[in-house]
């Protein structure tokens, strides 16, 4: 029986990709590199912020991959307007309150989580929020789902994670929980698959 139900952020309550590009450009320009494109940013958009300095800027340096990172964790993109809401994001958790606790697992930071006016609107929901400072192991392993579960005081094999990548679905089975792939196939062998946030109630009901 389902007892808990974590999201993802970005990727399933945000289509952040084109904001995430964008913000990222702005943190290599201001550091002094050539800004990134959203289509290079496409195949790392699950990345860290470090993993993305490293990848894109080929850096070795301790030192200056900190001097990147630093400016990165320090800017605030408060430009919204590429930044989208998935439809039936209240709705969603408004249903899904009524049954199941809520929460967060994502590889933002805290301070990037509620900055945004949307999730900012959904924080009363939330029982527990785990950010990428929280854990010292990040998706595919499970620590941080396993470290949501005991917050919660809630056996994994009674919780659900949504998310969007391969990464997700990994770090939930190794945790022992249900998973559901947020996108049009099931491309990842989750339990479940859901391309809408409105459909989500209904296929968490059918999982066993």
């Amino acid at each position: 029986m389902i007892k808990a139900v974590l999201f993802d952020v970005d990727g399933v309550l945000l289509d952040s990709l084109e904001y995430n590009a964008n913000s990222l450009a702005d943190v290599f320009k201001k550091a002094g590199y050539e800004p990134i494109t959203v289509e290079q940013y496409k195949k790392t958009f699950h990345f860290s912020l470090r993993k993305n300095i490293k990848h894109h800027l080929g850096i070795e340096d301790e030192a200056e991959i900190d001097r990147v990172y630093n400016i990165g964790t320090g800017k605030r993109n408060k430009d919204y307007s590429s930044l989208r809401y998935h439809d039936g994001i209240k709705e969603v958790h408004e249903k899904l309150a009524d049954d199941y606790l809520i929460g967060l697992v994502t590889s933002r930071y805290h301070a990037g989580i509620f900055d945004k006016p949307g999730l900012k609107d959904l924080k009363e929901y939330y029982s527990v929020v785990v950010g990428y400072e929280d854990t010292s192991k990040h998706k595919p392993d499970p620590e941080p789902l396993l470290l949501a579960c005991a917050q919660m005081n809630v056996n994994p094999a009674q919780c659900v994670y949504v998310g969007d990548a391969l990464t997700d679905i990994q770090a939930a089975k190794s945790a022992g929980m249900k998973s559901i792939l947020f996108a049009e196939k099931n491309t990842a062998s989750a339990d479940a698959c859901a391309s809408k946030l409105i459909d989500l109630p209904a296929v968490i009901k059918k999982l066993r």
